[in-house]
């Protein structure tokens, strides 16, 4: 793809939070961001490790990104929290691998709670 640069993360090093941590990382991320009009980084779960918070730290947003019935409601909460910890900035969230409803005659549906501030379940399963 044109105008389509990736930096792959290469082999896992011993110290990653230090590492994405450091002056050299910032300094990275402030020659992207006066490059390149967007700059999207790929981070793993938030909870299990603390890149994501780390990096969460030092980019202007985060798009939180979720499988439909992969987490708990109480798991989505405490990312949730721990991202907001660091000062980062939730620009939104994409709730990926949400089955295709069987009365629909297409592949996009709302929910039927859709609006409603009600939650029916503690869970992000319908």
């Amino acid at each position: 793809m044109e105008g389509l640069d990736i930096l792959p993360a290469g082999p896992n090093p011993p110290n990653p939070s230090e590492l994405l941590g450091s002056d050299g990382m910032r300094e990275l991320l402030d020659l992207a961001k006066n490059h390149y009009d967007l700059v999207i980084l790929d981070t793993p779960p938030v909870l299990p490790v603390t890149d994501a918070a780390i990096l969460a730290s030092q980019v202007d947003g985060v798009v939180f990104i979720t499988a439909h019935g992969q987490a708990t409601f109480d798991a989505v909460a405490r990312s949730k929290t721990q991202l907001e910890n660091v000062g980062a900035k939730i620009l939104g969230v994409i709730l990926n691998r949400v089955p295709v409803s069987k009365r629909s005659g297409n592949s996009y549906y709302y929910y039927e709670g859709y609006g409603s501030s009600e939650v029916p379940e503690r869970t992000l399963q319908k």
